[in-house]
């Protein structure tokens, strides 16, 4: 199952930097949700816990069927998770956010001769 967690949070993050796994807010604006076929992945950053992120595995009835947070990972690895996870966090954000549109339009306003 361990292996599993390792592989999942990598297709996580590449699909996400990639444009192709498309998240939503929740009321909660530290956590953001994934439909992954029928299910569903409960992505957050621990309250209070700096660098620590969790993936909350849920099935389609919103059950959650299994959860691991950065700090499993590197347990399992030997490697620091935490700068992967907050990569996948702030793309996350940004994303739903519109951030890069946003600087988009302002770069191009400033680069406009008659601004």
């Amino acid at each position: 199952m361990t292996d599993k967690w390792v592989l999942l949070f990598q297709r996580l993050l590449q699909k996400t930097r990639d444009g192709n796994l498309v998240w939503s807010e929740t009321a909660d604006d530290t956590a953001y949700l994934a439909s992954v076929g029928k299910n569903k992945i409960l992505y957050e950053e621990e309250k209070g816990l700096v660098g620590v992120y969790s993936v909350n595995i849920m099935s389609n009835a919103g059950k959650v069927v299994d959860s691991f947070d950065t700090r499993d990972l590197e347990r399992l690895t030997n490697v620091d998770w935490s700068p992967d996870g907050e990569e996948l966090f702030n793309l996350i954000r940004r994303k739903i956010s519109g951030a890069d549109e946003v600087l988009d339009d302002i770069l191009s306003e400033l680069n406009d001769p008659f601004w």
